[in-house]
C-alpha cells in the first residue's frame, strides 16, 4: 500500500492519501488548490511484528514503573491506567559505513598532539528509523532492540490491530539512518584512538531498508489533572516513561542540600 503526500497550497495543510485516488479538497480550509507534495510514494508497511508480552502482564509493568523511582509519588501505583496495543511505523536498515578519518592523538611531542590518519568500517543490522508520530525518539531508544526475525504479513482488514500510518518516504529514512550512522562511527573512531580532533569522510555500501510495524504498548494514565505515558515493548516488556514527581520528595532533596552547603 502506498500514499501520496497531499499538500494545500493555500492553508499549507498537509494529509496522506492512497496512491490513484482522486485529488481531494483541503480538509482544512475547503480550497481545490491541493498538489502532491513528493513525487516519491510514503511505502507502508507489509509485515509486522507479533505482540509477545500479553497484555494483563503489560499492565502490571505499571506498578514497577511507579516503584522505579523514589521521586515518584506513593499514590502513584493506585493511578487508573489505560492500557492500548499500536502499531508504531518504523523503517529497519542494514549495511555498512566505510569512514576515512585523519585525527590528532595525545603524544609526547611539544603540541602535546600528533597527526594520525586511517579507516575503519562498521557494520549495521537492523537500525531503526521512525516513521511515525506517536513515538519519541528518546522512547524507541529506550524501548529497544526488538527481535525482527518473526514478521508476520500484514494485512489490516484481517488483523484486529490499531496501527499507525507511516509518514517518512524512503529516501528521508536514508538520510536520517546515514546521519545517525556517521555520528556512531565518529563517537567510535574517537573512543579507539583517543582523538582531540577528528574529521572523517563515510560512505555506505549494501544500505538496505524496509518498512515495518512495531509492536507497542501506551499505557495512559492522569496525575493531579496531568496525563502522562508509558509505553512497552509488547514483545520483551522494556519500558518506559517520565512520570510526576513528589514536591515533598523535591522540597526534601533541597532542603538537604542547603544543610551540607
Amino acid at each position: 500500500m502506498g500514499l501520496n503526500s497531499i499538500k494545500c497550497s493555500a492553508c499549507g495543510g498537509t494529509v496522506a492519501m492512497l496512491a490513484g485516488q482522486e485529488m481531494p479538497i483541503c480538509l482544512f480550509c475547503g480550497s481545490d488548490a491541493v498538489e502532491e507534495s513528493s513525487d516519491e510514494l510514503i511505502e507502508q508497511p507489509d509485515s509486522f511484528l507479533s505482540f509477545g508480552l500479553p497484555s494483563d502482564e503489560a499492565k502490571g509493568l505499571f506498578k514497577r514503573f511507579a516503584k522505579s523511582s523514589w521521586f515518584h509519588p506513593k499514590e502513584l501505583k493506585n493511578a487508573v491506567v489505560n492500557l492500548k496495543e499500536l502499531l508504531v511505523p518504523a523503517w529497519v536498515f542494514s549495511g555498512s559505513v566505510e569512514s576515512h578519518w585523519s585525527a590528532l592523538v595525545p603524544a609526547s611531542s611539544k603540541s602535546g598532539k600528533k597527526p594520525l590518519t586511517g579507516a575503519n568500517t562498521l557494520n549495521i543490522e537492523e537500525v531503526l528509523v521512525l516513521s511515525g508520530s506517536k513515538l519519541t525518539h528518546a522512547e524507541l531508544n529506550a524501548l529497544a532492540p526488538f527481535d525482527t526475525k518473526d514478521e508476520v504479513e500484514f494485512d489490516a482488514e484481517n488483523i484486529a490491530l490499531p496501527f499507525e500510518l507511516a509518514q517518512l518516504t524512503r529516501s528521508l529514512a536514508e538520510v536520517q539512518v546515514k546521519n545517525t550512522l556517521v555520528v556512531e562511527h565518529e563517537n567510535q573512531i574517537r573512543s579507539q584512538i583517543n582523538a582531540k580532533e577528528l574529521n572523517l569522510s563515510s560512505l555506505f555500501h549494501d544500505l538496505e531498508g524496509r518498512p515495518l510495524l512495531l509492536p507497542i504498548y501506551i499505557c495512559s494514565y492522569r496525575y493531579k489533572d496531568t496525563s502522562y505515558r508509558l509505553v512497552i515493548n509488547g514483545q520483551t516488556g522494556e519500558f518506559y516513561g517520565v512520570g510526576p514527581k513528589s514536591l515533598k520528595k523535591l522540597l526534601l532533596v533541597f532542603g538537604l542540600s542547603l544543610a551540607a552547603l
